[in-house]
C-alpha cells in the first residue's frame, strides 16, 4: 500500500471513529505541552474504549479488559548542535492505533501500537530548509498504581520509529486536600522525572507537579515546572527550566452523570 493510501486510511478511520463515540463504552481526552522556547512537545490524544468482559449494572470484576481505539495530533520542536552548526527542526504529526487495558482496583496498564506520519522540516545552519515525509510504527504504554487512596505512581513510555524520538516518563502524586472525598476538587503535589530524545538531542528533566482535580467532572489539570539538561551530537551541554500543563477529562458513561 503506498503511503498517500495509508495516511488517507488513517485519517478515515479516526474520523469515523470521532464520529461514532456513543459505540464505546467510555471516553477520554488527554492534552498537554511541555518544554519551552527552543524545545517542546506538544499533543492532542482522543481515545474510546470498547469493555472486553462487560458485566451487570452493581457488579463489579476484580480484573476489567478492554480495548482502546486512539487518535493524536502532536507537535515537536527542538533545536540540535552539531559541528557544522545550529539546526532548528520541526516535527508536526498524526497517529491512529489501537491498545489493550487491564485495571484492577488499584493497577491499571495499557499497552498498544500505532501507526504515525510525521511533517518534518529541518532549517540547517547553512539557511536551507529541508522538508521529510516520515512515517512509521508507534508503540505507547503506560501504567498507573494507586499506592493509596491518596497516592499514585505512574509511568509513560513512547517510541516512534517515524523519527527513531523515545519519551518516557515517571512521576508521583499525593492528594494534600480533600482527603476525605466530600468536596467537588481536590489538590496533589508531586515530583516527576522525564527522559526523552533521539539521536539529535537528549534531554533529561526533573520537577514538581501541582495538579488540580475536578472530580464530579471527572477531569483534572496539571502544572508542571523543573529543570533540563539537553546534550547533543557536539558534546555540548545545556542546562534549562521547563514548564508544562495538561488537561485529562474521562468521559466514560459513569451511573447517573
Amino acid at each position: 500500500m503506498k503511503l498517500g493510501a495509508r495516511i488517507w486510511m488513517l485519517v478515515s478511520i479516526l474520523s469515523l471513529c470521532l464520529l461514532c463515540p456513543k459505540l464505546a463504552s467510555s471516553q477520554e481526552l488527554v492534552t498537554g505541552w511541555e518544554g519551552y522556547g527552543q524545545r517542546g512537545y506538544g499533543l492532542v490524544t482522543p481515545s474510546y474504549s470498547f469493555d472486553l468482559n462487560p458485566h451487570p449494572a452493581g457488579v463489579v470484576h476484580a480484573t476489567n479488559y478492554s480495548f482502546l481505539l486512539r487518535g493524536s495530533g502532536s507537535y515537536l520542536y527542538y533545536t540540535t548542535s552539531q559541528t557544522g552548526g545550529v539546526t532548528d527542526v520541526t516535527s508536526p504529526g498524526v497517529s491512529f492505533g489501537g491498545a489493550l487495558r487491564l485495571q484492577t482496583r488499584r493497577l491499571t496498564l495499557t499497552f498498544g501500537p500505532s501507526y504515525e506520519v510525521r511533517w518534518t522540516q529541518d532549517k540547517l545552519p547553512t539557511g536551507q530548509v529541508t522538508h521529510t515525509l516520515e512515517h512509521g510504527i508507534m508503540a505507547q504504554g503506560d501504567a498507573y498504581f494507586q499506592a493509596t487512596p491518596l497516592t499514585n505512581l505512574n509511568g509513560i513510555i513512547s517510541y516512534e520509529d517515524a523519527n527513531q524520538y523515545l519519551w518516557s516518563r515517571v512521576a508521583v502524586k499525593r492528594q494534600v486536600t480533600n482527603t476525605h472525598f466530600t468536596a467537588p476538587r481536590a489538590l496533589s503535589i508531586g515530583g516527576e522525572f522525564t527522559a526523552q530524545g533521539n539521536n539529535e538531542i537528549r534531554v533529561y528533566e526533573g520537577g514538581g507537579l501541582v495538579e488540580i482535580a475536578f472530580l464530579h467532572a471527572h477531569a483534572s489539570l496539571q502544572f508542571r515546572s523543573g529543570y533540563s539538561r539537553e546534550q547533543y551530537p557536539d558534546n555540548s551541554v545545556k542546562t534549562v527550566p521547563y514548564f508544562g500543563a495538561g488537561l485529562y477529562f474521562d468521559l466514560r458513561r459513569h451511573p447517573g452523570s
